[in-house]
Parts: C-alpha cells; sequence; structure tokens
C-alpha cells in the first residue's frame, strides 16, 4: 500500500522511523534486531537513508597523498528490498541529487522499480565535506524542488483522461484490460493514453535526464499535489 494511502487510512496516531543503512563490511542483523525492536509500535513505513561517497586521503609517505572515493554506508537499495520482504512493511528509499550521476541515479531507480517499491523520498542532500557550497554532478539539479516543479510542468500538460490512465497504469499497477473495465474505454484507448504520456515525458526530459527517472519520481511528486 502507498504511503499517503497508509497515512489517509490511519484511524489515530501513526508512527513511521528513519534507519540508516549498515556501515560498509558489516551485516544487517544488529538493523533486524532494531527493527524488532520497534515493531510494537506497528510503523506505517520505514525510511531508509541515503548516503554519498565521500572523498579520503590516504598518506603515502614523503608528502604524498592518494585520494580515493568512500561511500561508509552502500546498500540503500538491498535494505529496503529485504527489509520490505523480511517485514512486509512500506519501505522509502531516500533519493539524493548530492554525490550522483544522473546515470547512477538511473541505475538506482531502475533497481527499485525492479523490486516494485515506488515510494521516494526525494533530497537533495548535503554538500560533501570538501566543499564550500553544494556542488551538483555534472548538469544535475541544485535542489530536489526544481525536480518536483519540472515533473509538475509535465503532468499538467496531460489531458484528463490521458493522466488518469496513466496513474491507474503505472502506479495503480492496473493491467489495461482492468484499466479499460473500470473507465469503460476499450484497451486501444487505454494503450494510446500511455504511449501519449510516456512521448510527452520523454519530449521534455530528453535533454536532461532519462525518462525511467521521472517516470519513478512522479510517484513522489502526485503525493506532495
Amino acid at each position: 500500500m502507498k504511503v499517503i494511502d497508509l497515512i489517509n487510512n490511519s484511524k489515530g496516531t501513526a508512527f513511521s522511523f528513519e534507519i540508516l543503512p549498515p556501515l560498509k563490511g558489516t551485516g544487517i542483523e544488529k538493523l533486524y534486531q532494531t527493527i524488532d525492536t520497534l515493531r510494537e509500535f506497528d510503523p506505517k513505513y520505514i525510511n531508509i537513508t541515503t548516503h554519498r561517497s565521500e572523498y579520503v586521503y590516504k598518506d603515502l609517505g614523503n608528502g604524498l597523498f592518494q585520494r580515493n572515493r568512500l561511500r561508509r554506508r552502500p546498500g540503500t537499495v538491498a535494505v529496503a528490498a529485504a527489509i520490505q520482504n523480511k517485514y512486509n512493511i512500506t519501505v522509502v528509499p531516500h533519493i539524493l541529487c548530492s554525490g550522483f550521476t544522473r546515470e547512477e541515479t538511473e541505475y538506482v531507480l531502475l533497481d527499485l522499480q525492479f523490486l516494485n517499491i515506488t515510494d521516494l523520498l526525494v533530497l537533495r542532500g548535503d554538500k560533501a565535506k570538501h566543499e564550500s557550497v553544494f556542488t551538483p554532478e555534472g548538469d544535475g539539479y541544485h535542489h530536489a524542488i526544481e525536480l518536483q516543479e519540472q515533473i509538475k510542468l509535465v503532468i499538467g500538460q496531460l489531458p484528463d483522461r490521458c493522466r488518469e490512465v496513466f496513474l491507474l497504469s503505472r502506479f495503480t499497477h492496473l493491467k489495461n484490460r482492468e484499466i479499460a473495465d473500470k473507465l469503460q474505454i476499450s484497451t486501444t484507448a487505454v494503450e494510446k493514453h500511455i504511449s501519449k504520456a510516456l512521448a510527452l515525458f520523454e519530449r521534455h526530459f530528453k535533454d536532461k535526464y532519462p525518462v525511467d527517472i521521472y517516470i519513478m519520481v512522479l510517484a513522489w511528486v502526485i503525493m506532495n499535489e
């Protein structure tokens, strides 16, 4: 169930909590123990943080240093999948602008899509420790709001029926026949609406980010309209 539905359907105070992926080189068992302890509060969903890589310098002697890129807490996608599978609790992995290239972000989102994890928390993220101010990777965004606003712009361009069909297909995960029956239209019409929506996204974003990224993040944007 989507986070927005979990919140709306809650009859009282609803709890959630946020966890950090284990440090590189450690296992997940301690994390499971923490979740087991907190399950008595009946969390509606669990946030999983994402951490960017940082540069560390290794002293080679003779005044020489080697710069290496180190990510101390990898595994956000794997941890999200493991928790969802083990506890059947909705998970919300964090997606950062900071420290990730467009290609890296696309791969993360594709992995999440394959795992049917579509609730996301989109953040700019902190600047790197070696930076005086935040600097996006390549032509990436400075703020998550820029990503949100650009997606909203595209959503607003979709005709009402096209938007309705697209959301039912991509975020309610109905099959084309189920959408046709629900809306009392033909499956051919459903296919045309979906193709039209995807074509609009591709035209709008082809020079900025792969369309896959925006399709995945769209779920988060809709829940915050």
